[in-house]
């Protein structure tokens, strides 16, 4: 899921793990916009917190990747 990144690799940033509130402020994007955007598979999955559990978060670096290619696409637009 992580692509051989590290949560504690003390060489590289800290892998942050964004909730809902937090991917709304960064991306500029309501609740409703972002889980539909997911279920159409436009927009990076979330994973859930704990095994089982209901909570969820996203991996700060894979928004950081989707956010530049959708700049990319535009200025190739």
């Amino acid at each position: 899921m992580f692509a051989g990144k590290s949560w504690s690799n003390p060489m590289t940033k800290p892998r942050r793990a964004l909730r809902l509130p937090a991917v709304e402020q960064k991306t500029g994007m309501k609740k409703s916009q972002i889980l539909d955007a997911v279920a159409k598979g436009h927009f990076p999955k979330p994973f859930n917190v704990l095994p089982g559990g209901r909570a969820i978060a996203w991996d700060e670096d894979e928004l950081d990747e989707h956010l530049e290619r959708q700049m990319a696409a535009r200025e190739d637009a």
